[in-house]
């Protein structure tokens, strides 16, 4: 019984680690996703301010 729970625990253990580690690699190509969007939102910013600019 006692060596049961000990297994149980490590395929516990195992398992959160595994859920951790995939979640933090979605987080970071979810962060990559997000900060190239606001550079590419960004440099269009700038585009448009220099086409009213230069219209002026």
């Amino acid at each position: 019984m006692k060596k049961l729970n000990i297994e149980t625990i490590k395929t516990i253990i195992i398992t959160i680690l595994i859920t951790a580690i995939v979640a933090f690699i979605g987080g970071m190509q979810y962060q990559k996703r997000q900060t190239e969007q606001v550079k590419t939102e960004a440099a269009t910013i700038v585009k448009n301010v220099k086409v009213e600019v230069s219209k002026q």
